[in-house]
């Protein structure tokens, strides 16, 4: 079966209200949303502007396929304060609960970025204290969580955290968001990534030059897209195809949403050409 399409609510910014942008990813084709807005910091949704954002969902015939979700900053789920990490615990709950109501299926977690370290090692054995915490809710409302791949130095303490919580969790409750554009900007990055395959539970999308996260759609950039693709459709993923990308100043959200469309068909198309010449 083709992979259907979803891209992230923030392509254009993620603050303010959302209907506009919501509006125009109707309009561009797609089905699905990947809601980004929010996804760094402490903000807490209200019962109200999730039932808001419900309704949105429904007027522009769009569905929730995942969320990304805030480490926060003072509420921080791996923080060695228990007050912030607690609260990290509470902003994360939020998250679930939230992508619960409007019908998703994961979040998204980031790793750390600082550098490897005592520090972040404890860290590590603190995002295990929470996630431990969470399971029982997790599995209650059906929801799976992510933990992204990401580039700050080298990405060692990302990798360190992924290691980390693989081993603590199995995959049906822990798994792997791919950012492809994250591991092109580190040595190797594809190659650690591919470790992770048999995990894939949410997609990320995007093209960069490798230096820096430039979130453009699919071809863009120096990936090797055909190796991407093969990941992916050695993969069992079974979920939808999310480009996390970036408008540029200035254009027609419309034209660049449908440019963004028209390129997710089109690696969707390779991607279940690869799955049938394999079977």
């Amino acid at each position: 079966m083709k992979m259907e399409l979803s891209v992230n609510s923030d392509y254009m910014g993620d603050h303010g209200d959302p209907e506009p942008s919501l509006r125009h990813i109707s309009e561009a084709g797609f089905p699905y949303v990947h809601w980004c807005h929010h996804w760094m910091g402490d903000y807490i949704y209200s019962y109200y502007e999730v039932k808001k954002i419900g309704r949105l969902f429904e007027k522009y015939h769009l569905r929730l396929f995942d969320l990304h979700a805030t480490h926060g900053i003072e509420k921080y789920w791996c923080s060695t304060d228990e007050t912030s990490r607690l609260s990290g615990e509470e902003l994360l709950l939020n998250r679930i609960k939230m992508t619960a109501d409007l019908g998703g299926r994961a979040i998204v977690l980031h790793t750390n970025v600082d550098p490897l370290s005592d520090i972040t090692r404890a860290r590590a054995e603190k995002g295990v204290r929470t996630l431990t915490e969470l399971e029982p809710v997790c599995r209650e409302l059906g929801i799976r969580i992510a933990v992204e791949n990401l580039f700050d130095n080298g990405g060692a303490s990302s990798f360190y955290d992924i290691d980390r919580y693989f081993a603590a969790f199995p995959p049906d409750y822990i798994g792997f968001c791919w950012d492809c554009g994250h591991s092109n900007m580190v040595e190797q990055g594809v190659a650690r990534c591919k470790n992770y395959m048999t995990r894939l539970t949410i997609l990320h999308m995007n093209g960069n030059h490798g230096k820096r996260d430039e979130h453009m759609p699919i071809g863009n950039g120096t990936e090797n897209w055909d190796e991407i693709a093969s990941m992916i459709a050695g993969s069992p993923y079974d979920g939808a195809l999310t480009q996390e990308v970036n408008m540029p100043a200035g254009s027609d959200p419309l034209v660049f949403l449908k440019d963004v469309h028209t390129r997710g068909e089109a690696f969707a198309d390779k991607i279940q050409k690869l799955r049938e010449s394999a079977r």
